[in-house]
């Protein structure tokens, strides 16, 4: 009896250090006003990409990046509406704005991202969204589990903020935090992660790395200048 006990926490101590484990450093770029169906990452591999809305059937395609539909990232599931009848002239990405999903209260809730297809050691792309126009305010930090995060105010401009950063993975998911800063509840519209070409077919070369990581902040830069 003894040795069943102890066998069964010494397991579940293998499962805590391999899930706390599971927290890459996220280098995130600056924030970027959500404009069109431009702004979403379309190199490389898709990973996981989810659109946060109110069915767990079904997906939407933009700028050629299929998102699949979930409820199940927050406790209370989802909610679609939050365009509040704006457009971007896209219907994909207004179908994919218009939805999040919320709950967990104000304390900071993690999400476990990655469907358990990252590989240690390896370079991925994360890019996530927060859009609510219902509101006057709301502002939401996301991060990676170790303190390193980034504020989105879901009503900024016209149709809220989105945000990239890059990680080298710790295991085969990655810890993503959310803690809403002046709500009673998380939320978040929806993320995806990719796995650059490079990364795909050479794993040892971290130079190259480094340039594809410069070039998204690029990407960045020059959205933001166009949209300002």
């Amino acid at each position: 009896m003894k040795f069943k006990i102890l066998n069964t926490v010494v397991a579940g101590l293998i499962v805590l250090v391999s899930e706390a484990a599971n927290a890459g450093i996220i280098n995130w770029t600056e924030v970027q006003h959500t404009t069109d169906f431009n702004d979403v990452l379309d190199f490389g591999n898709t990973v996981e990409a989810i659109n946060a809305t109110n069915t767990n059937s079904g997906s939407v395609t933009v700028n050629g990046v299929e998102f699949y539909n979930s409820t199940n990232l927050l406790s209370a599931g989802g909610f679609v509406g939050a365009l509040n009848s704006a457009s971007t002239s896209d219907e994909s990405y207004d179908n994919f704005l218009n939805s999040f999903d919320y709950g967990n209260g104000s304390d900071l809730t993690t999400l476990t991202i990655g469907g358990g297809n990252l590989i240690d050691g390896v370079d991925y792309f994360i890019q996530l969204w927060l859009t609510d126009l219902r509101v006057a305010s709301r502002d939401m930090s996301f991060g990676d589990g170790n303190g390193n995060s980034v504020e989105l105010d879901a009503t900024e401009v016209d149709f809220g903020q989105y945000v990239i950063g890059q990680f080298t993975a710790t295991g085969d998911t990655q810890e993503l935090s959310l803690d809403a800063l002046n709500s009673a509840n998380a939320h978040i519209t929806g993320y995806q992660i990719r796995l650059s070409d490079v990364s795909a077919t050479s794993v040892s070369e971290p130079s190259t790395l480094a340039i594809i990581a410069l070039g998204l902040m690029g990407f960045a830069s020059r959205r933001f200048k166009k949209k300002s």
